[in-house]
């Protein structure tokens, strides 16, 4: 990262506030993705940012362009095959902790969320499935059963 970018990150930060959670959801309180923008916009504004999200077949990626430079953070997608309705969740999840990563935004009683959850047991919506790891033979060879007629 070049200086003139970080000075100007440095005082970005400095005049981020903490932001308060306004929802709830999943047995927990949070700030969503409107409550974190109107917190930030007129600070990345002022200090010249311009933040764009591109939505891809990896995931969410937002960066945070600036003439001296740009930021960025990737969240891959976790759930495969979901609904339309769960992967715009999905989607505005990962804009929100994007935003949260580039800019070390601080959401009130943060902490305490991870406390609350850390003793509860996981919930998945979806299952989980390991991904299949493959030597080059290996792919090779699956890739051969695959072309057999049946």
């Amino acid at each position: 990262m070049n200086k003139q970018l970080l000075d100007v990150l440095k005082k970005v930060q400095a005049e981020m506030p903490t932001i308060g959670k306004n929802a709830a959801g999943y047995n927990y309180k949070y700030a969503d993705l409107p409550k974190v923008w109107e917190s930030i916009k007129g600070i990345l504004a002022s200090n010249g940012f311009v933040i764009i999200h591109e939505v891809t077949l990896e995931g969410v990626k937002t960066i945070a362009w600036h003439e001296c430079g740009e930021l960025s953070s990737l969240i891959p997608f976790t759930v495969e095959g979901a609904k339309p309705q769960d992967m715009g969740a999905e989607i505005t999840y990962y804009k929100r902790y994007n935003l949260g990563a580039i800019f070390n935004l601080i959401i009130e009683g943060e902490d305490d969320d991870a406390a609350k959850v850390q003793d509860a047991p996981v919930k998945r919506k979806y299952p989980y499935t390991k991904p299949t790891v493959r030597t080059p033979d290996e792919e090779a060879f699956a890739t051969s059963l695959d072309n057999i007629p049946q």
